[in-house]
């Protein structure tokens, strides 16, 4: 987990220390109550309400927190939503979720740029020969690029390389061809 601070700026006390209770049940998360005068000691998320978004830092990440009847239209733009209604265990699970990033997966440092891009032609669904022919190579290569790759990653199937290279970044979703 990355060592996010989070801010709290919200138009009631009451809720300020509400959520403040429950941020610091959630654990290692370091809890600032704005607004904030310089860029230095701002936080990389901040709660807060419709009412109050416009004074939040502009390099943050916004959770909007709804209370009583507000429609969820004004919640437009806002990196995740809280309720006055969610129970502490969702509410730091939804800021967990946003503080969390997945880090590099290890295994993905061991493997060469080529076997990378194999990985890349196998998760669009391409045959070996297919491989072999866009990369202008054997099919026998293709086939030890694969051979590499499973022993590598532990990882048999073209589905869990597919998984594996949504998860770690080595593919986006705009990449799929079909």
């Amino acid at each position: 987990m990355r060592k996010d601070r989070i801010g709290i700026l919200l138009s009631s006390a009451l809720l300020s220390e509400g959520i403040a209770s429950i941020l610091h049940r959630c654990g290692a998360l370091t809890v600032s109550h704005g607004p904030w005068t310089t860029s230095q000691n701002a936080p990389t998320i901040v709660i807060t309400d419709p009412f109050m978004a416009e004074q939040c830092p502009p390099d943050s990440r916004k959770v909007c927190l709804l209370a009583g009847s507000l429609p969820p239209q004004r919640a437009i733009g806002f990196d995740e939503i809280i309720s006055v209604y969610d129970t502490a265990e969702e509410i730091c699970k939804k800021i967990t979720a946003l503080t969390s990033e997945p880090g590099p997966d290890p295994r993905s440092n061991g493997l060469s740029p080529r076997e990378k891009d194999v990985i890349l032609f196998v998760v669009n669904g391409l045959s070996n020969k297919e491989i072999a022919a866009k990369m202008n190579i054997s099919v026998n290569t293709v086939m030890t690029h694969r051979r590499n790759i499973a022993s590598k990653l532990k990882i048999h199937s073209p589905a869990g390389l597919t998984i594996f290279a949504l998860a770690t970044g080595l593919a986006k979703m705009d990449d799929f061809t079909g």
